[in-house]
């Protein structure tokens, strides 16, 4: 392998194409910058281009999520009972005299099974579209502007299914007991 010397920046590289695609650069930053303001340091940060951290966690929690729906899927396929139980028992699950599959749009009289398949799908979606958003998040520019699209992101739809849950609470006929009133006031701060 040939040894290309840059005798001015002080670097020696062994991979000839790597090498001389780097001696040019170094070359050409030389001729524009001076050798005054180029150093060892800035020549590198010039030359290696790397994602930053805040990226790296963004894609990475986005992918994560991603394949998290298909598993959660091929789980469901392979009728795994620990996820059935888990499913089942968050459609069961009871918010402020409601169950979890009514307030997804289920009819109270519905079969559990077409209520559980309601929930999974629901899940599945919610859990894609913001693996999503955080997989987009990491191709906006600024750590700031990621934080403030993520906190819109999250904060609107919350919003939104906070109002079209007291929109359901009001147009039903529904008797509260106190401690259904504490958790709707509980539900409505957070």
């Amino acid at each position: 392998m040939p040894v290309v010397n840059s005798a001015r920046c002080g670097i020696i590289y062994t991979d000839y194409p790597t090498s001389l695609l780097l001696l040019v650069k170094a070359r050409l930053a030389l001729a524009i910058y001076g050798e005054s303001k180029l150093t060892l340091k800035s020549l590198h940060l010039r030359i290696l281009s790397v994602h930053s951290f805040n990226k790296s966690i963004f894609l990475s929690l986005g992918g994560v999520g991603l394949l998290m729906v298909g598993f959660f899927w091929v789980g469901l396929a392979l009728d795994f009972p620990a996820l059935e139980n888990a499913m089942v028992g968050l459609t069961t699950k009871h918010v402020v005299g409601y169950e979890v599959s009514v307030l997804l749009g289920s009819n109270a009289r519905d079969e559990i099974v077409d209520k559980v398949f309601r929930t999974e799908l629901v899940f599945s979606i919610l859990l894609a579209s913001y693996s999503t958003l955080l997989f987009g998040l990491a191709f906006v520019k600024g750590l700031f502007r990621r934080l403030k699209v993520l906190a819109f992101g999250v904060g609107i739809p919350l919003l939104g299914l906070l109002l079209l849950f007291w929109v359901k609470f009001l147009s039903d006929d529904h008797i509260i007991s106190s401690g259904e009133k504490t958790e709707l006031f509980l539900l409505s701060i957070i």
